[in-house]
């Protein structure tokens, strides 16, 4: 059996399985080689992430929704807890929350 094409950057895959390529490319049966496979990686690695920083913000926003009085309490204490984060990110989540 011959070595696939990757999908990504056109160059053949190191064996004749490749990796799956998913979620960058959603092509079923596509393959990306070993070198693509890293970026893939990072991606879906990135999109965990943002998905359970999503989660976290709805949750905190939910706290606050239901009680409003506490909104200054809770987001002084989820800047305490974010203090160890770099500035900018830590500025971007309290931003966001703050939607």
């Amino acid at each position: 059996m011959n070595n696939p094409k990757c999908c990504i950057c056109g160059n053949l895959c190191e064996d004749q399985y490749g990796n799956n390529p998913d979620p960058l490319i959603k092509d079923e049966g596509a393959r990306c080689c070993n070198k693509c496979n890293d970026t893939v990686i990072s991606f879906r690695i990135e999109s965990a992430l943002m998905k359970k920083k999503s989660s976290e913000s709805e949750k905190i926003s939910n706290l606050i929704e239901s009680n409003p009085s506490d909104k200054d309490i809770i987001m002084a204490t989820v800047d305490k807890m974010l203090s160890d984060w770099e500035d900018t990110t830590r500025e971007r989540y309290l931003e966001d929350l703050r939607k």
